[in-house]
Parts: C-alpha cells; sequence; structure tokens
C-alpha cells in the first residue's frame, strides 16, 4: 500500500546559495577533517577577543554565505545573550564534539533528556538498563560455553560488549569504529539490546502502561485494524504473525499521547521493533522515537518536523548539489512532491525489510537526521540523469526510478550488471524487481555510500536557526495580512453605511426641492388671485363712485345699491385679507424651507467634503 501525506516545505532562497561550497559525491567532510576544524576554532578562539567580521565568523562556522550576515545573527542559537556576546567562549562552545558528530550529538540528546527524569525515573530506567546488560553478558557466556563457532566468528564480540556495558566511552573516544560496525550492521542476535541501550528506551514504568492499555478502547482501533490489513509491509514480512501484537503497540501510543493519537505511517515504524524486541519493549522503545527522536513532530496535525526536514533536505541540496538545486527550481520540483514518504517511512514504502533495519540502526544511532544521508547520496548518484528531466520526467523518475541505481540486475550472460544510467530512457522498467527483496539492491553499497556523506549537526543547527526566522516571518507577514483583512472589512462597512446615509440625505434633498417647487406655484396662483381681486375692487370702486355722481336718478336705489355695494365691499376687503394673509403664510414657510434647504445642501457639502478626504488619506 502506497502512504501520501499532503505536505508542502518552504523553499529556501536563491540568494543562498553558497559559492565557495565545493561539491563532492562522496565525502563533505572527513574525520581528519573534523579534527582540523576543532584546531582552527580553538586558535581563533584564542587569537580573537572582538567580534570578527562576519566572512571571519562564516570561514569558521564552515559555511560562507554571500550574504555575509553578522556573527551574532549566524551563530544566535549557541548563546542565550547576544548583547554582550564573548567569541572566544561562543567558538569554543561550537568546536565542541556535538556539533561535529551526529552519534554524539543523538548520545548528548538522550542522556539530557533522561537526566531531565526524576531520581526515582532514573533509577528504574538504568535498572532496566542493567537488566538488558546482564541478558547480554548470560547471551555472551553461553555462546562461549557452547563454543559455537558461527556466532563467535560472526559477530565482534569484544566490541559490542563495549557498546553494551560503556556506550559513553565508545560514542565519546571510539566513534569512528562505532559508525564502522554501525554501518555493516548491528548482529541481527544482538539488535533489539543495542537498539535499548543507546536509546536508553527500556522502562519498566512504559511497560506497565502497555499491559494495562491492552484492556481499554481506543477511538482510532478501527483505522488501526483496516490499515494493518492492506499495508504490504506488515502483510509480505515476518511480522505478520504479530499482527496482534502490533494493533496493541500502536493503539497503546494512541492512548499515552492523544494529541498525536494514530497517523497512517505508524505502523512503517513500528514494524522493524517488533521484529527485534517483544511487544512491551517495542512499545517503550515507539515512545522514545516519537518523543526523543523528533519522531512525534512528524506525525503533528501540522507536521512541523516534517517541513523542517523538507528544508534541510533542501539545504542541503543547495549547498552540495547547486546545480541540480537550480534545476529542480526551474522545473517547479519541490520537495514535498516526492520524500515526504523518505521521513515518514524511513524508506520502508519502498524498501525491503532488511534494508529498513539497516537503516534503523544508524538512525539509533545518529538520530532520524541521517536519513537526509540516505536521501542526498540517492540525489548524488542520479544527479546526471536528474539533470536531463523536464517536470514530468523528474516525477516520475524521483518517486520511484530513483532507487534504480542500487538495483540488481542480470546481464544477457547472466552476470550481475551494477550502476545507474544518465537517460530515463535507458532504465527500462523490465530491470524493477517483480518482488522487491533485499537481494535484489546493493544493501551494503547503498548503505557504505550514505554513510561516506557527512552531515554535522552544526549545519543542521544552521538550516533548523534559518527555517525558524522563515517562519516567523511568513507568520508576522500572515497575522498582517489577516490584520490588513479585518481593518479592510470593518472600513468597507463603514463605506456602506456612510453611502446608506448619503442616499438618505439625496432622497431627503429631492423632496425638499419638490416642496419647494410647489410652494413657488402656489405663491404665483395666490399672486395672481390676488392681482385678479384688486382689480375687481378698483373696478367696484369705480362703479360705486359713479353712481354716486349720479343726480338724476327718480328712483331711489340708494339704500339697496348702498346695502348691497356695502356688503360686496366688505367681502371682497375680507377676502383680500385672506389672500394676503395666505400670501404671508406661504412667504414665510417659503423662506423657512428655502433656510432648510440652505442647511440641508451646507451639510451634504460637509460630508461631501469630510467623506471624499477621510477616503484618499
Amino acid at each position: 500500500m502506497g502512504f501520501v501525506a499532503n505536505a508542502t516545505s518552504p523553499q529556501p532562497p536563491v540568494s543562498a546559495v553558497h559559492d565557495d561550497k565545493e561539491v563532492d559525491n562522496a565525502n563533505s567532510i572527513s574525520s581528519s577533517s573534523n579534527n582540523n576544524i576543532f584546531k582552527r576554532l580553538s586558535q581563533t578562539a584564542d587569537q580573537n577577543n572582538t567580534t570578527p567580521s562576519s566572512p571571519q565568523a562564516e570561514s569558521i562556522a564552515g559555511s560562507e554565505s554571500s550574504e555575509k550576515p553578522s556573527f551574532k545573527k549566524w551563530f544566535s542559537f549557541m548563546s542565550a545573550s547576544t548583547e554582550n556576546l564573548n567569541v572566544k567562549d561562543s567558538l569554543q562552545k561550537l568546536a565542541t564534539q556535538s556539533n561535529y558528530n551526529l552519534a554524539y550529538f543523538r548520545f548528548q540528546r538522550n542522556n539530557r533528556e533522561m537526566m531531565s527524569k526524576s531520581a526515582k525515573d532514573q533509577e528504574s530506567m538504568n535498572a532496566s538498563a542493567n537488566s538488558l546488560r546482564r541478558t547480554f553478558n548470560e547471551i555472551k557466556t553461553g555462546i562461549e560455553y557452547t563454543n559455537n563457532e558461527v556466532l563467535i566468528q560472526s559477530i565482534d564480540w569484544e566490541f559490542w560488549s563495549r557498546v553494551v556495558n560503556d556506550y559513553s566511552s565508545v560514542v565519546t573516544e571510539q566513534s569512528d569504529e562505532l559508525l564502522e560496525h554501525i554501518t555493516v550492521g548491528v548482529p541481527s542476535e544482538l539488535r533489539g539490546m543495542v537498539w535499548q541501550l543507546i536509546s536508553n528506551s527500556k522502562s519498566f514504568k512504559l511497560e506497565e502502561f502497555f499491559r494495562d492499555s491492552r484492556l481499554q478502547t481506543s477511538d482510532f482501533e478501527a483505522q488501526i485494524k483496516r490499515d494493518l490489513a492492506r499495508t504490504n509491509f506488515i502483510t509480505n514480512s515476518p511480522v505478520k504473525a504479530k499482527v496482534d501484537d502490533l494493533f496493541d503497540i500502536i493503539k497503546a501510543y494512541s492512548l499515552f499521547d492523544p494529541e498525536v493519537g494514530y497517523t497512517q505511517g505508524m505502523a512503517f515504524i513500528t514494524v522493524p521493533l517488533l521484529m527485534n524486541m517483544d511487544a512491551s519493549e517495542s512499545f517503550c522503545m515507539l515512545c522514545k522515537l516519537m518523543t526523543n527522536y523528533g519522531f512525534r513532530e512528524l506525525y503533528l496535525p501540522d507536521m512541523p518536523g516534517l517541513h523542517l526536514k523538507m528544508y534541510q533536505f533542501d539545504r542541503l541540496i543547495e549547498d552540495l548539489l547547486p546545480e541540480l538545486h537550480i534545476h529542480l527550481k526551474r522545473q517547479g520540483v519541490r520537495s514535498s512532491m516526492y520524500a515526504t514518504q523518505w521521513f515518514l517511512t524511513l524508506f520502508g514504502y519502498k524498501f525491503p525489510l532488511d534494508m529498513v533495519l539497516r537503516i534503523y540502526d544508524l538512525v539509533i544511532a545518529e538520530g532520524i537526521e541521517c536519513i537526509l544521508k540516505f536521501a542526498i547520496n540517492l540525489m548524488m548518484k542520479n544527479e546526471r540523469a536528474l539533470l536531463n528531466l523536464n517536470f514530468d520526467e523528474l516525477l516520475n523518475f524521483l518517486k520511484d526510478k530513483l532507487f534504480y541505481y542500487y538495483i540488481v540486475t542480470l546481464d544477457a550472460n547472466g552476470v550481475a550488471s551494477t550502476g545507474a544510467r544518465d537517460t530515463v530512457s535507458s532504465i527500462p522498467d523490465s530491470t524493477k524487481p517483480t518482488k522487491i527483496t533485499s537481494d535484489g539492491y546493493r544493501l551494503d553499497e547503498f548503505v557504505s555510500d550514505s554513510m561516506a556523506i557527512e552531515i554535522l549537526p552544526l549545519t543542521l543547527k544552521r538550516y533548523a536557526a534559518e527555517y525558524e526566522e522563515i517562519n516567523r516571518l511568513e507568520k508576522e507577514r500572515t497575522e498582517e495580512i489577516e490584520d490588513l483583512r479585518s481593518k479592510n472589512g470593518y472600513l468597507t462597512r463603514e463605506i456602506r453605511s456612510i453611502e446608506a446615509a448619503y442616499a438618505t440625505l439625496n432622497r431627503e434633498h429631492v423632496e425638499i426641492a419638490n416642496e419647494m417647487v410647489q410652494g413657488k406655484v402656489q405663491i404665483a396662483t395666490l399672486e395672481d388671485d390676488n392681482k385678479s381681486l384688486k382689480l375687481q375692487i378698483e373696478e367696484l370702486t369705480g362703479r360705486l363712485q359713479l353712481l354716486e355722481k349720479q343726480s338724476d336718478t327718480k328712483v331711489d336705489f340708494s339704500g339697496e345699491i348702498s346695502d348691497n355695494m356695502g356688503f360686496e365691499i366688505q367681502r371682497t376687503m375680507q377676502r383680500n385679507l385672506e389672500v394676503m394673509e395666505e400670501n404671508r403664510r406661504l412667504e414665510e414657510s417659503l423662506a423657512a424651507v428655502e433656510k432648510e434647504f440652505s442647511e440641508t445642501k451646507a451639510a451634504m457639502d460637509a460630508m461631501k467634503k469630510g467623506h471624499k478626504g477621510w477616503f484618499f488619506s
């Protein structure tokens, strides 16, 4: 079954390519050069009492950069205080073995983790380790007593006795010999004990938790069973007879670490453990790998550990294989498209179990960081072929044919032929074994080539510091964008509110203008009526004066005329007063409306001016 993980890795900036980094397909730094580095660091520390220039600091660190960052920034992860940085002390700290030896660095991490526990837990773990040592010594004595020549000749009992009984001295004083033996492979008869003693994993307390957890239920039980049943890595391995124990171990861890719970792919790192120790010890070892070796960060929801490993892998390609780095970048191929399974399964999804066990030997001794050696080795061996491929062919090659380099094939005469080809067309699919077995790969050569690549803890620390800085800046940028989006949303709502108020004022302005027009029309009508009434009054007055002047009238109509005329005049004058009063009221109303219109217009002009200034500010 293929294991798929969705993860992306931030790509390093092109400017970070180190121009003076030598591309070496076998060794980046040899053991003897490490000693020279220690001497140079010590001599530099004695000769410098002030902060050196950036190029000097970068040269001491073995990683010169075209960006020339300051000494404090470059090595800030080594000092708690950056205000009063003592160069001599800092260089002495850099010259420690833990910065140049992954095995010693891992030993220190394991030792610090053990010392951080309570005295009672330390005593329990020491008792567990001593029980393993007793078992080893009993096995050794038994083999010597029975004179089993096969086991006596095939295992370097003297060396592995030192590893089992005093690993701290071996990793400190005989680190080269340790890596030589582990590169050849930990003897299968001793592998489980050696793994547990190197990692300080055996714990009576965790074993008790495991026994209790067998009686408990987990929310992930159905998913675990479904994945175990359909994973070829399990169904085609010797551990298939222990599938119930495998289920119990993974279920117990889901109860032990609820934040991680269960993630598809955990079986790939659990199966090798169960092949070399019993279920309770496998659970202890799984907990150790998760919590102290950094595997847990690979399986958290956001996969922070996987993103970091992808970044370190990208930076190593950039430094060691700059031409390939540029080619992959131009083709738009990211490491997250093909390399995530390498770290999540320790190559278990692709390689046979025997190869995974050899990889596991080195992971236990050097940490998960040694997976970078295997990954870089595969890229180095296939560099020429990769440089000739475009995007689609690159992905196909990186996902599948990258591993063809170490496949053993037979020519027409039945003679084994090995090695990679320069073009994908020269690697036919027919060369791929129908059934992947350890005999189908040049296993010793693969491990030896990978271990020849020197990757310094100091370099990985620097990459980690870069990654954290990139993440910090990206997080700040994301937060700033979210803040701007929030402010933009608020301002958008404010604009819509102002636009609604503006539309309301516009509507009111139209209504007031209509009222003014109607008022003016009504005033004009009343003025016409007033003029007409005035003309009638003048006409009647003239007629009255004419009648009063008539003297030859024989019939006395004065009373009737007087009464009718007086009534008509009074009515006309009363109407005239009413018209004049109505006219006065309308004029006052018009004046009030004009005043309100002027005030409204002034308010609208002020609002428009203020809105325009705020919008363009």
